[in-house]
């Protein structure tokens, strides 16, 4: 905890608008992923954030004389270098993190620490259980995997209810609303997300000197229209699949309207198509939902790009990345890519746009996809609710005016950086991340997972089509996983 006073910390609040800013100015190199990025955007957190108007916060500043906040994340994704700094470095990203965290201890008169587990150690239950055991307060947010131990958690009776935290106004835009209401259960919320998690979700990539040449559609202007649908991508895609050397064998030596992992990336395509695994259904009980006529379409545009047509490459995920028809070779138009992998095409010479992925129908209310980065919890046993509930919705409130503009700037880099549509396409994406009960609690079951990877397992991996056999081979399952985790919510709530 640094000893700043009362007088200090209003200071701070007073000059918490223009942190941010400042950090802008100190280091044009962003770090993603441990590499090393250039930025020379000067529309950077300075601007994004002169053009909304602060929060306040809805209650008043205080001293909690030292008390210590320790946030626990698995040594994953974002979290290994977006989330935590000790100090300032010069860095935007970093300086924006360290500015956020200095705030809310003045703020508050707490000290903010942070712990990681062994390398790609996901097993955060296996903390959780040890703390709630013992009844030790020692982590006051626990941050976790999207899927890996969600479920488990919860009905171990290991969470704090986040209803419970008076001064977390969850109703604030600074809150995920379909986290709120999605992954609630029987009127309590065990998971929460905030502008405190960035979000990782999928977005498409398209070729811009591709669409010039062959003189297509302007992507943005049919995402503004609400005309980018998936067979309009199909459609533009074929329009540019090619058999460059005419060998009638097509390889990575020819041209694709779409190169892509063959994985988990296709199961963004659910969500823009405005499905869901899980639903609820009139009494607001969790039901499976996934078999409809949308489905049923979704799977047979899917498998016609894939297995009836020569405009997708596809490539295993795990490969080496030179082996891999990336959209920087210049060889096809379109590309998903989830966001914390866009460092890998930093020093492409392809201009490349942003997008959100498609819908499925032009007359879908917008565009939507699912999030691949973690949920908040807190630990049952936490003993002072109240620094707990302010100190979360602080880290959201400043969240806001530092760490999401950086990481606005981070994502685009230099390349997109003066890309004024790429921005408010990115704005776009951020703005519509949608949860899943099916995903966060039950992702990685026996049933529901296959159901979740049904387009990578079966239409990509098996060549296959026939959803309706798929489905009635997992539903039973399926449905009884959903039954036996409610009850065990409701056996821990009794």
């Amino acid at each position: 905890m640094k000893n700043y006073n009362i007088l200090n910390r209003t200071i701070a609040l007073l000059l918490g608008g223009t942190l941010a800013a400042l950090a802008s100015c100190q280091s044009s190199e962003n770090t993603v992923d441990n590499e090393t990025t250039s930025s020379s955007s000067d529309t950077t957190v300075a601007e994004q954030t002169e053009t909304e108007e602060a929060i306040e916060p809805s209650f008043e500043a205080c001293d909690y004389d030292g008390a210590t906040f320790h946030i626990y994340a698995p040594d994953w994704g974002l979290y290994r270098n977006y989330f935590f700094a000790d100090e300032q470095t010069g860095d935007v990203m970093n300086d924006a993190i360290y500015d956020r965290t200095m705030m809310v201890e003045e703020y508050l008169g707490i000290d903010i620490t942070h712990s990681s587990g062994a390398t790609e150690d996901l097993n955060v239950m296996n903390l959780m259980q040890q703390t709630v055991m013992s009844g030790d307060d020692a982590y006051q947010l626990v941050l976790t995997h999207c899927i890996q131990d969600v479920g488990s958690m919860l009905t171990a009776g290991l969470l704090y209810d986040w209803n419970n935290l008076e001064y977390c106004d969850l109703s604030q835009d600074y809150w995920n609303q379909s986290c709120n209401n999605n992954l609630s259960i029987n009127g309590h919320q065990y998971y929460a997300v905030s502008d405190f998690m960035l979000p990782d979700p999928n977005c498409v990539l398209f070729n811009k000197g591709m669409i010039e040449n062959y003189s297509l559609d302007d992507p943005y202007e049919l995402v503004r229209s609400g005309e980018w649908t998936l067979e309009k991508m199909i459609e533009m895609g074929s329009a540019v699949t090619s058999d460059l050397d005419g060998n009638s064998v097509w390889d990575i030596n020819d041209q694709y309207g779409i190169g892509t992992a063959n994985d988990w990336y296709w199961n963004s395509l659910i969500y823009s198509s405005g499905l869901s695994l899980i639903d609820r259904d009139e009494q607001g009980n969790f039901e499976l939902a996934i078999n409809n006529d949308d489905m049923y379409t979704l799977v047979e545009i899917v498998d016609n790009l894939v297995n009836g047509s020569n405009d997708a490459y596809l490539y295993d995920f795990n490969i080496p990345e030179e082996e891999k028809l990336m959209i920087s070779r210049g060889q096809s138009l379109f590309q998903f890519e989830s966001f914390n992998r866009l460092n890998l095409l930093r020093d492409s010479e392809v201009e490349y746009g942003i997008l959100p992925y498609p819908k499925l129908k032009a007359s879908q209310d917008g565009y939507y996809t699912n999030d691949w980065s973690g949920l908040m919890a807190i630990p049952k046993t936490i003993t002072n609710p109240e620094m707990v509930g302010k100190t979360c919705e602080l880290l959201a409130i400043y969240s806001r005016e530092t760490t999401i503009p950086a990481y606005y700037d981070l994502v685009l880099g230099t390349k997109l950086s003066r890309d004024e549509d790429s921005r408010e396409m990115l704005e776009l994406i951020f703005d519509n991340i949608v949860y899943d009960p099916g995903v966060n609690y039950f992702g990685f079951s026996s049933n529901i997972m296959p159901l979740f990877y049904v387009l990578h397992s079966m239409v990509i991996r098996e060549g296959s089509g026939d959803f309706a056999s798929w489905y009635a081979r997992y539903a039973p399952g399926a449905e009884s996983e959903i039954k036996q985790f409610v009850e065990a919510v409701s056996e821990l709530e009794a």
